[in-house]
């Protein structure tokens, strides 16, 4: 059985999240010893895969593409359940709404006597998101752990860049990994 943090009075979480692909940083207020809200910001790097495109070319091997990198932005509201306080193992899951802006660098494709360049405008979008997560507590304030998040985001414009992440489909989504240092402010 879990049981809710000995102290009465709010407790104030921030989560600094790293991964090769991204940093997220959230400040969730407890509103109860087993629910918080607050906010997230998120940042996501996603690369592009050429060779789906070089398998569509008429000669692959001829064929070349580069760029197409994406990067998205995202602030969201986050509600939160988790297990207690940060002085056990924290389990929690949690979702959230907000703006996600999707940047893509521009994307040059061709044969070498042929190269064409398209560039894609940023966009801002609505989305949201849920994960789960866990902490393990290293010190009275400071927890290690991961998380899963599932973020997708609405593109939908009609007509535009079918297939490209950030393109004018109805939806795009993706999943981002990452470890985790959580920091209490307060007790």
């Amino acid at each position: 059985m879990v049981q809710p943090a000995a102290k009465a009075g709010p407790h104030f979480h921030t989560l600094f999240l790293f991964l090769l692909m991204g940093l997220n940083g959230a400040f969730l207020m407890e509103i109860t010893p087993f629910v918080s809200g607050g906010f997230s910001a998120s940042y996501s790097t996603l690369g592009f895969d050429a060779d789906a495109v070089k398998a569509e070319a008429e000669d692959p091997a001829s064929f070349s593409v580069s760029g197409g990198d994406v990067s998205i932005v995202s602030f969201c509201g986050e509600l939160r359940g988790q297990t207690g306080a940060m002085d056990k193992a924290i389990f929690y899951g949690g979702a959230g709404m907000g703006l996600y802006r999707v940047s893509i660098s521009d994307i040059t494709a061709g044969y070498a006597d042929d190269m064409e360049t398209v560039t894609i405008d940023t966009k801002n979008r609505f989305g949201g998101f849920v994960n789960v997560g866990f902490a393990v507590p290293v010190s009275p304030m400071i927890g290690l752990g991961a998380r899963a998040q599932y973020n997708i985001y609405w593109t939908h414009e009609g007509g535009g860049e079918s297939g490209i992440v950030g393109g004018d489909d109805e939806t795009s989504s993706f999943l981002a990994v990452q470890a985790m240092v959580m920091i209490s402010l307060g007790g």
